[in-house]
């Protein structure tokens, strides 16, 4: 529209098939997904824009390696691809993701992304540069997130017990620092027994 910024819009009915199709993440499992991008940006960035999904699933690990079961015969023997096929990954389900995200001078922003889910959620804030291939990501993760997050809606209490971000009661904090082929995953356990609004001190 005239006197618009000019908007890129995009949906898709299966979440986690646009995201293997576009090499985002191979594990998601179906989900509804909206994404907003201004292509005119805003002050410094040349793109601003959000990604949603909602309702989708998570696969754990695939089974890669060779593990050893044993044979009738009593001898050990590495597993097979059909006896593989027959493991079943583990699935977490999340309601909803969101990522504002700024894009400008081979720079990747990620402003504030949420993961909510009733079992596991997270949030994470940084950048990532393309030019250094360099990754400086930074965020919270809250295991048993339903239970964890619910005094979060309490007036006045809710931030003191849960945090600024209303991560939860007990969280972890973690970084994501380094080169972009082989990150280092900075975990910092003592932010479990920091609980609320001392846990960023």
């Amino acid at each position: 529209e005239a006197g618009q910024p000019r908007l890129l819009r995009a949906e898709a009915t299966d979440a986690g098939q646009l995201f293997k199709l576009v090499g985002f993440y191979s594990s998601a499992v179906g989900g509804h997904m909206n994404l907003e991008v201004n292509l005119d940006g805003s002050g410094v960035a040349q793109r601003t824009g959000t990604l949603w999904a909602k309702n989708f699933v998570l696969l754990g690990d695939a089974v890669g390696g060779d593990f050893l079961v044993q044979g009738p015969d009593g001898a050990m023997r590495p597993m097979g691809s059909a006896e593989k096929r027959g493991i079943v990954r583990e699935q977490f389900p999340f309601e909803s993701l969101r990522v504002p995200f700024s894009v400008g001078h081979g720079q990747f922003l990620l402003n504030e992304a949420r993961l909510e889910g009733p079992v596991l959620s997270a949030n994470m804030r940084g950048k990532i540069d393309f030019r250094s291939q360099n990754v400086n990501v930074g965020g919270t993760f809250t295991p048993l997130a339903g239970l964890n997050t619910m005094f979060r809606g309490l007036p006045l209490f809710g931030p003191l017990l849960t945090g600024p971000r209303g991560d939860g009661v007990f969280a972890m904090t973690f970084a994501i620092q380094g080169s972009m082929a082989a990150p280092q995953i900075i975990v910092n356990p003592f932010s479990v027994i920091t609980p609320g609004v001392t846990r960023e001190i």
